[in-house]
């Protein structure tokens, strides 16, 4: 297929000048082709469209005579002469370069020499520090101190009273009768007491484990500073005046 043609339109028209007859206007014949088949009894041909909106129609027709002239003739469109309206074009006027006249050359002036006075520089003399007579370190004799030996401490251990209580004389007991209020002891006097069986009351504001033991061990009543008594069970508090 390399003998194949292509041509293209050469002129862009609408629906309104399609041809209705064989005899073709001259902007018809500009969007026609015409190929001499000659004795070929069939031929292919291939139409394509650019972009466009809505349909596009081809027209083909055949005659024993070819249509176009020997010679090809192309279509041009009439000129239309487009009036321009004349433009004004702003221009810079070229700037004036002034060029100063060349200046003459100036010959360095001759300075005669000129005599500098000059003060010399002081002379520093330094005197030779005199030599220092050797400092021989004074012996001094060796000082007594008397010194103070530490105090011994010493703590002698608290005693323990390891004795297991005996008859429950380390419970305390609730005194319903009164019998330590009634001898002036307790919570409400602010001091304990030891109350023996002759009726004898020995009483102590710094009361302690081995002051009451040492009063109810024997049978007595040891009324508790904070409340309440402490006594053997086998003591019986109506044997006491």
């Amino acid at each position: 297929m390399d003998d194949c043609a292509t041509v293209t339109s050469g002129a862009r028209g609408s629906a309104a000048d399609n041809p209705t007859t064989q005899t073709l206007t001259p902007l018809q014949k500009a969007r026609s082709v015409a190929f001499v088949v000659g004795s070929a009894s069939s031929f292919g041909v291939t139409i394509s469209v650019d972009k466009c909106f809505g349909n596009r129609g081809v027209m083909f027709g055949g005659k024993q005579v070819a249509m176009c002239p020997a010679a090809p003739q192309v279509y041009t469109p009439p000129l239309q002469a487009v009036t321009v309206p004349p433009v004004a074009i702003e221009t810079t006027p070229a700037p004036i370069i002034h060029v100063d006249p060349p200046q003459p050359k100036l010959r360095p002036a001759t300075v005669p020499p000129v005599a500098i006075m000059t003060t010399p520089a002081p002379v520093i003399h330094v005197d030779p520090v005199p030599p220092q007579p050797k400092i021989r370190p004074a012996t001094v004799p060796p000082v007594a101190i008397e010194t103070t030996p530490a105090p011994v401490i010493h703590v002698d251990p608290v005693p323990v009273d390891e004795e297991a209580p005996e008859d429950g004389e380390d419970d305390v007991i609730e005194d319903t009768t009164n019998f330590c209020r009634q001898r002036r002891l307790g919570n409400q006097f602010k001091r304990a007491g030891c109350v023996r069986r002759n009726g004898r009351i020995t009483r102590t504001a710094q009361p302690n484990r081995r002051k009451r033991r040492s009063c109810t061990r024997p049978g007595n009543v040891w009324c508790r500073i904070g409340g309440g008594m402490a006594k053997k069970r086998s003591v019986n508090l109506e044997d006491f005046p």
